[in-house]
């Protein structure tokens, strides 16, 4: 069974967090680009953009200005990190990154 009948999308086709069910068609079912919660606020935006990769690039920005209050706080020697400390540096860059994607995309600024 495809994601399209489960209605239980695994992740989303922008930031690649949890999907939840909300998304637009492709040409097939099974191509239906699903959202999670806060993509699926910009779901118009999303529909306009051609190709992902350029505003993916200008994203990572985003994700390194999340990861320097994680690092102000930790060090810069990321082998000195306990587990918890790592995840925590994981889950700001990506949070920072798929933050700075969907102001992109609202924005409706060109990435290049």
């Amino acid at each position: 069974m495809n994601a399209s009948t489960q209605h239980d999308p695994a992740e989303c086709h922008v930031c690649g967090r949890h999907a939840i069910g909300i998304g637009f068609a492709g040409r097939k079912p099974e191509d239906t680009r699903w959202l999670c919660a806060e993509c699926a606020l910009i779901v118009e935006d999303i529909k306009k953009v051609k190709r992902m990769d350029a505003f993916e690039l200008r994203a990572r920005e985003g994700g390194v200005e999340a990861a320097a209050d994680v690092i102000a706080a930790y060090g810069t020697e990321l082998s000195e990190y306990t587990d918890e400390q790592a995840a925590m540096l994981a889950g700001a860059i990506w949070k920072g990154c798929a933050a700075r994607l969907r102001e992109l995309i609202r924005e409706g600024e060109a990435p290049f």
